[in-house]
């Protein structure tokens, strides 16, 4: 899970290439649904962009220590790549999207 949500956040830092598979609908309706509103994703499981299910785990320690350092470095706002789905996200965006999608997965473990 570590490994998976930062290579959400290497794509929203442009760390990791993605390859855009946006449309009008994704980049608009889709899009506002997901990132601008408190709707909770669902429970069954959605498709992931393969770009974010790249990285291996290594070990807890030095996993934890690169999502620590991906997490700060999104809050800081510099998050500005194009989403593979949702097309381009401003920072404060990126921001709200990689938020939720930890929250999503703490929830998983109930951490």
């Amino acid at each position: 899970m570590l490994c998976h949500v930062a290579d959400q956040m290497r794509v929203a830092l442009g760390d990791a290439p993605s390859r855009p598979v946006h449309t009008f609908v994704t980049r608009t309706l889709v899009k506002s649904l997901v990132v601008n509103t408190p709707l909770k994703p669902p429970r069954a499981k959605i498709r992931t962009a393969p770009e974010m299910l790249t990285s291996k785990p290594t070990s807890w320690d030095a996993d934890l220590a690169a999502c620590l350092e991906l997490v700060e470095r999104v809050g800081r706002g510099l998050a500005n790549a194009v989403h593979p789905t949702f097309g381009p996200l401003s920072p404060a965006e990126w921001g709200r999207l990689c938020w939720k999608h930890l929250d999503h997965h703490l929830r998983q473990f109930r951490a």
